[in-house]
């Protein structure tokens, strides 16, 4: 069973890809073995990462792996339809990659110093080097196609 945090912190998880989830007319505790249940078949628990302007360095800088930065924002239409993308993305690429997200309205600091001028943007970086930048929407195999030339 899901403490109480842990209930509220999956159904909203659950709720940005399946919003129509949260108005079944469940108990809680029936709610949230069904949504542990649907959780654990959907693999949700593996999101993109979170990125924010302190831990950009450490985590994105000074790693030699492959990255995919997915600049948003919770007002941004277009953002939010790429989302499950990146999710699906970041679990596709588990262990091979890292794909995250970073929202520009809590960390302004990052979009600016890559002169982001537009959301959203992806910032492709292989041994904490820029090489590659998408602006705007894209299909999930074009982000798959420029990931996967950087791993070869």
């Amino acid at each position: 069973m899901f403490g109480t945090g842990q209930f509220a912190q999956a159904a909203e998880k659950l709720d940005k890809h399946f919003p129509l989830s949260l108005q079944l007319n469940l108990s809680e505790d029936c709610y949230s073995c069904t949504l542990k249940k649907t959780l654990i078949s959907l693999n949700l628990n593996k999101m993109a990462y979170e990125f924010n302007d302190g831990n950009f360095k450490s985590e994105v800088l000074d790693s030699q792996k492959v990255i995919m930065v997915d600049l948003w924002a919770e007002w941004c239409g277009p953002c939010k339809a790429m989302g499950p993308i990146v999710d699906d993305l970041a679990k596709d690429f588990d262990g091979k990659a890292v794909i995250g997200k970073l929202n520009v309205d809590d960390n302004p600091e990052t979009p600016t110093n890559y002169n982001v001028r537009g959301i959203p943007t992806f910032l492709i970086f292989k041994g904490g080097e820029l090489v590659d930048k998408v602006v705007g929407t894209a299909t999930k195999q074009a982000l798959k196609d420029k990931i996967d030339a950087l791993l070869a």
